[in-house]
């Protein structure tokens, strides 16, 4: 990931608008990270982490309210192991990492999971929670029409989500489909300085 996330140049709209999205208050839906392939989107997640996790760490990241709680992060690559394209086991691992649930207290079926996630994540008595999952598009293709039913329709005051996909596809629609829309921040193509940057970047890099 922090390979990813030290290679990104150029972003620095979208890298503020995921922040602004996490300390405002009002924000109830989640954040979807939209382009073409090929723009960077999984760079900007990791670098969108890597920012947030050193925000938490230094006590700089604002709660919605006045609170003695801080934040919790969850992350997940999809693609980036052979076992991170698999939705349940995605699930699981965020109710184990953000210690909301024991492993040996984990429901066995998928359904369970999806429900008990939905719950989490409308439920206001929750800790504050901020959930990004990179390339959604490339989640297993047999979950497809189940692929949201752990998303709220409204999330909780504390609750953060954001995703990122490629505009247009599977996961897009559906949660355009959805009665409450999340937000959207598209990914556009670098203009001829950044790209120049980052090809002499490479340049010094090599030789």
């Amino acid at each position: 990931m922090k390979s990813r996330s030290d290679s990104l140049i150029g972003r620095d709209e979208v890298l503020k608008s995921i922040v602004d999205y996490v300390e405002d208050p009002s924000r109830d839906v989640p954040l979807i990270i939209l382009g073409e392939p090929g723009l960077g989107k999984t760079s900007i997640m990791a670098k969108a982490t890597d920012k947030i996790s050193a925000a938490i760490s230094g006590g700089h990241l604002k709660l919605p309210s006045s609170s003695d709680q801080e934040w919790k992060i969850f992350y997940h690559f999809v693609g980036a192991t052979p076992s991170s394209t698999d939705l349940e086991s995605l699930l699981k691992r965020f109710l184990r990492e953000t210690n909301i649930f024991p492993s040996k207290s984990l429901p066995k079926d998928f359904e369970s999971v999806c429900h008990m996630v939905n719950g989490i994540l409308m439920n206001e008595s929750s800790s504050p929670i901020i959930l990004l999952i990179d390339a959604v598009n490339q989640l297993d293709e047999e979950k497809d029409q189940n692929l949201f039913t752990w998303l709220p329709k409204r999330l909780a005051p504390k609750i953060r989500v954001i995703m990122s996909m490629i505009d247009g596809s599977l996961p897009h629609l559906q949660l355009q489909k959805r009665e409450r829309t999340c937000l959207e921040e598209f990914v556009k193509p670098l203009d001829s300085i950044d790209r120049a940057v980052i090809y002499l970047s490479f340049f010094n890099t090599k030789f």
